[in-house]
């Protein structure tokens, strides 16, 4: 218990540098943002995202299905730092990401989410001011776990970890997108990595409204059964829709129409 007390105010510590660290990141490219008339700008952009989710679910017979689809408007922000060409660019920056999955089998349901941690790294192709394609890769860390069983229209269980080991330490996603003049974003997303920790040691869960319960639906009820792989593999995607997700800060705008002006004299 000490151990784990210890485990998760070190992690605490570590997300509390990290927001702060997100913060000093945005100020410090907001007052660095550089445009001029060579087509070439450097600048910070901020927005959240709404979040489409559903799951790739196989169960230990081999059996696929049971997904449900997640709706998660909540909490999602990203921080980019852009640079951008004529007709291409580059971005990177930190994020928080709500992701998670629904489970149902017969009259029960399961909702599990992580709050994650991440870092993007992408590629745009396009007009930099107008429609243009990207597409990368995100390295994420999960650092809130959280649970919900409904049995029927009841919610029987709810449970919330920080840094648990049910799930993964790491996480790998790739990401493909359109950005649209007027700043619609439309945006598709899969992990790699799987949901959950298949090393997890369930061993010591005897709850059946668990989801890492080794009985849900298995033939082998054995409270030892490990690893967990075996009988819940999950990887999730979502879609998601955002707004001014790559938007250039105001004064962008008043340079450039200075710059015109300037030009006709």
């Amino acid at each position: 218990m000490h151990i784990f007390a210890t485990k998760s105010n070190t992690m605490k510590k570590a997300l509390s540098l990290f927001l702060s660290l997100f913060l000093l990141l945005y100020v410090n490219a907001q007052d660095d943002s550089k445009f001029n008339n060579s087509g070439k700008t450097r600048y910070a952009s901020v927005s959240g995202e709404i979040n489409f989710s559903g799951a790739k679910i196989i169960t230990e017979s081999g059996e696929e299905g049971g997904n449900v689809m997640r709706f998660a408007p909540w909490f999602n922000l990203q921080m980019l730092n852009n640079w951008d060409g004529k007709n291409h660019g580059f971005f990177t920056g930190l994020t928080i990401r709500n992701v998670g999955f629904i489970y149902q089998k017969d009259n029960e349901k399961w909702k599990v989410r992580t709050y994650n941690a991440g870092i993007p790294i992408g590629l745009k192709w396009g007009d930099m001011n107008g429609t243009f394609l990207y597409f990368g890769y995100e390295f994420e860390v999960p650092f809130n776990y959280k649970e919900k069983y409904f049995n029927g229209e009841s919610k029987d269980r709810k449970f919330n970890v920080w840094f648990s080991d049910r799930v993964n330490s790491f996480t790998h996603a790739g990401f493909i997108g359109f950005n649209f003049k007027g700043g619609f974003n439309i945006k598709a997303k899969y992990y790699f990595t799987e949901f959950f920790n298949p090393d997890f040691n369930n061993s010591t869960i005897t709850d059946p409204k668990d989801i890492r319960y080794p009985g849900n639906g298995l033939a082998n009820n054995d409270p030892n059964y490990k690893p967990a792989r075996e009988y819940l593999n999950v990887n999730v995607f979502y879609v998601a829709l955002s707004w001014n997700m790559f938007r250039k800060p105001y004064y962008y705008y008043d340079y450039d129409r200075t710059e015109k002006a300037d030009q006709m004299y």
